[in-house]
């Protein structure tokens, strides 16, 4: 059976666990021995330097690679980690009294933060301020239309795209997009300042994608994993966006045109590319919780509040047709990751009692075994799964 070649380890934010690098890194060259006739190690040997330079200095001490796409296709890998770091379901609430450790302001989770200033924990415990958001005197501040759209899109996905010589306009999120990259692996910092300097197609106002846009172009059933007549020459490797996951100050959203996986990723690392846009961020519409259903005007979308328990994604496809309904696409899922909260990364205002797990996608690779894209809850990145894997989903259907 074909295997997807391993893609360069970014940097993620999972726990350490003994083990876990040494058998991703096992699984890598397992699967790229089954992709190749030849065992030679200088075939998978740069991809892996490649790996460990993008990786970089994480900021988080218990840190390590995230396992982007890993655990897909290997018959002899070990078993997807779904929810490997997030918080149990039935976690213990906040408790200043248990082991408490001299904390002069206010301790959450066993942290001494400042609520007047702390964006995770704006005023109080678990009071995050939306994406892009900051805290001020205990009071969360959002200023720009980056902050106002939360990180969520506020178009419906194309993609309709009309290809010019130098940009090519998506007609349906009305963005312009930087059609040729220069190739040039970047920092996050220096990749927000190329888009700052760009000029290209006759404008001067480009900027480093968000998170949801950058998706907007992806298609994770094909490689590269977007148009290849719209962007040709694509570099098939990790791209930054400008979204930040709040639960760290040393990581960043990317994506990865090669096989198709967000992760997030250390902004001092240097292995990143960059694919600028242009255009206004856009402010979706309020979103109507109704009989049960989240309904998102914007992206004509109406959502399940309720998951769906764990099963096989064939069950799970046939549970969500039951209700007249289906699988949203990878794309739509990402639609509803909030970057500002952490296990689960999804507001429990309009999805409450979402587990910190990997949920079902109707995005298919095909890799000589038909393997489901899944988002993972508990920080947003996405993974590859065999179809036959245990995991919940959350159903969908067209306004």
């Amino acid at each position: 059976m074909p295997l997807p070649l391993p893609s360069p380890l970014p940097a993620g934010d999972a726990p350490a666990r003994a083990g876990v690098r040494d058998r991703g890194l096992a699984q890598a060259r397992r699967s790229h021995r089954a992709s190749t006739r030849s065992p030679d190690a200088s075939a998978w040997l740069p991809l892996l330097l490649l790996g460990l330079a993008f990786a970089g200095a994480c900021g988080d001490d218990d840190a390590s690679p995230a396992d982007a796409g890993l655990d897909a296709g290997s018959a002899d890998a070990a078993p997807a980690d779904a929810g490997l770091d997030a918080a149990p379901v039935d976690a213990a609430p906040h408790d200043a009294t248990v082991d408490a450790p001299a904390c002069d302001a206010l301790l959450c989770d066993g942290e001494c933060v400042d609520p007047e200033t702390d964006a995770r924990h704006c005023g109080g415990c678990d009071a995050p301020c939306p994406a892009f958001g900051t805290c001020e005197r205990g009071a969360c501040v959002c200023e720009g239309a980056a902050c106002a759209s939360g990180g969520y899109p506020g178009w419906p996905f194309g993609p309709d795209y009309v290809v010019e010589e130098e940009v090519v306009r998506d007609r349906a999120t009305g963005l312009v997009w930087q059609r040729r990259t220069d190739g040039e692996g970047r920092s996050a910092e220096d990749a927000a300042a190329y888009c700052e300097a760009l000029e290209l197609g006759g404008r001067d106002d480009w900027r480093l994608p968000l998170r949801i846009e950058l998706v907007s172009i992806l298609d994770g059933t094909v490689t590269p994993t977007l148009d290849a007549a719209a962007f040709p020459d694509t570099v098939e490797d990790y791209h930054w966006s400008a979204s930040r996951p709040r639960h760290s100050d040393t990581l960043g959203y990317s994506a990865y045109f090669g096989q198709g996986e967000t992760v997030t990723a250390a902004l001092s690392g240097s292995g990143a590319h960059v694919r600028c846009v242009a255009g206004a961020i856009a402010v979706g519409e309020p979103w109507v919780v109704e009989d049960g259903e989240v309904r998102m005007p914007s992206l004509a979308l109406a959502w399940s509040q309720a998951p769906l328990e764990t099963r096989s994604h064939g069950e799970a496809e046939a549970a969500c047709a039951a209700e007249g309904m289906r699988l949203p696409t990878l794309n739509e899922l990402q639609a509803i990751v909030d970057e500002a909260r952490r296990d689960p990364a999804i507001d429990p205002g309009f999805f409450p009692g979402t587990p910190s797990e990997r949920f079902w996608t109707a995005t298919i690779r095909d890799f000589g075994e038909l393997l489901p894209w899944v988002v993972d809850f508990t920080d947003g990145q996405t993974f590859l799964e065999s179809a036959s894997a245990p995991h919940p989903a959350r159903c969908v259907r067209d306004l």
